[in-house]
């Protein structure tokens, strides 16, 4: 599934998320026939909290219960299929709507990357989600392996052997990074939830050290899933010695699962269930 090879499907799409927008900009070359619309859309993505009624198939962003209001809840009952990455939030809007709730993704395509940042060919992707977690990794690291950090989205002033990256690289330049990491480290905010990203990543190849996208560890057995060990402002984090362990034990593995090809596969078939699945 490179950008060359098209999936043809008719369908219209809109989103009040720049995660959505984001997303669909990554995926839009391969789907020549999918259209910006605003009105008879197949499918929308949107935020909790800002949710309103404006299509046939709702998406829902990563979020918490608390964050979808009643009137969200009123507008979600207008659509005629309402998807989310969490069994959590599934469940919870099944409890509340009375309806089937469908679990889903949003899947990344795959292709070959370019180099467009200056870094060598031995380092450890983070992606900047968590900003305490990532003071965490930091911690964990702390100049003494022989990987850098690249670390995308990454906002300030790090420390030397961290090499930071915005969020606006180009995709194939991501995908490089992607590619060519030893490790890749997520952890995300939101709890349970499944990610197309990190399913990406782990079927590129590369070693992955996460937390919170729990769903996704099931894909693959070529990652490390951490759990909450400790809290911090009253919210549950994850010790800096366990997260160095796991960067080290990662970094030992000398290979895991090739599983690129039954990615592709199922790359296709969510893309079809998101914009056409009835």
């Amino acid at each position: 599934m490179d950008f060359n090879d098209k999936t043809h499907l008719k369908s219209t799409f809109s989103s009040n998320s720049y995660s959505g927008l984001s997303w669909f900009h990554k995926i839009s070359p391969t789907l020549p026939d999918v259209r910006f619309a605003e009105k008879d859309i197949n499918l929308t993505i949107q935020n909790a909290g800002n949710i309103f009624h404006n299509g046939r198939s709702i998406f829902i962003e990563e979020c918490e219960e608390k964050d979808i209001t009643d009137k969200d809840l009123e507008n979600l009952n207008k659509f005629d299929r309402i998807m989310t990455p969490s069994i959590q939030i599934s469940n919870y809007l099944s409890d509340k709507l009375g309806k089937e709730i469908y679990t889903a993704y949003k899947p990344w395509p795959y292709t070959e990357g370019a180099k467009m940042v200056p870094i060598d060919e031995d380092y450890i992707l983070v992606f900047n989600r968590n900003i305490e977690m990532v003071r965490r990794v930091l911690g964990a690291h702390d100049g003494k392996l022989k990987q850098k950090i690249v670390l995308v989205g990454a906002r300030g002033n790090y420390p030397g052997y961290v090499f930071p990256v915005n969020e606006y690289l180009p995709y194939k330049g991501l995908i490089y990074l992607i590619q060519k990491a030893k490790l890749i480290i997520d952890f995300g905010n939101i709890t349970e939830y499944d990610s197309g990203l990190l399913r990406l990543c782990m079927a590129i190849g590369g070693g992955t050290v996460i937390s919170n996208n729990w769903k996704t560890v099931e894909y693959t057995d070529g990652g490390i899933y951490l759990i909450s060990d400790e809290e911090k402002d009253n919210k549950p984090v994850i010790s800096v010695e366990k997260i160095k362990e796991s960067i080290e034990d990662a970094l030992q593995r000398t290979s895991v699962p090739d599983i690129l090809d039954d990615y592709l596969v199922e790359y296709k078939e969510m893309v079809k269930f998101l914009f056409n699945g009835f």
